[in-house]
């Protein structure tokens, strides 16, 4: 009777629980902020620098001008290139459409390309 009730108890504070080998038991541990016994270590690197603060502050200062105010006007007839709707759709099929042949059981290499 008295094990069971020494498994019930938590931890001892300063304890480090063994990792396991899962990445769920890592990321677990991470989100709660514990720190796992023979867990690879986790390094994160996040800084905001002051050069990034003041080009925050200059961004939120920035005005938003209609696409009209910036595109030349001997461009206007072209705004609709601009546009948000124009952007997330694929253009009209074409004669120029072609077929892409894939070879069967072809294997990717990868080469330097010389510019």
């Amino acid at each position: 009777m008295v094990e069971e009730e020494e498994e019930d108890k938590p931890p001892p504070p300063g304890f480090l629980p063994e990792w396991d080998g899962t990445e769920e038991s890592l990321l677990d541990a991470l989100a709660t902020g514990r720190t796992l016994r023979n867990a690879p270590k986790l390094f994160v690197s996040a800084t905001y620098t002051y050069s990034q603060q003041l080009a925050e502050q200059e961004y939120q200062k920035k005005e938003i001008r209609p696409v009209e105010e910036i595109v030349p006007k001997q461009y206007h007839e072209y705004l609709r290139v601009f546009s948000k709707e124009a952007s997330e759709r694929l253009p009209d099929h074409g004669p120029y459409d072609h077929a892409i042949e894939l070879v069967p059981d072809a294997r990717m290499f990868h080469s330097k390309v010389d510019l």
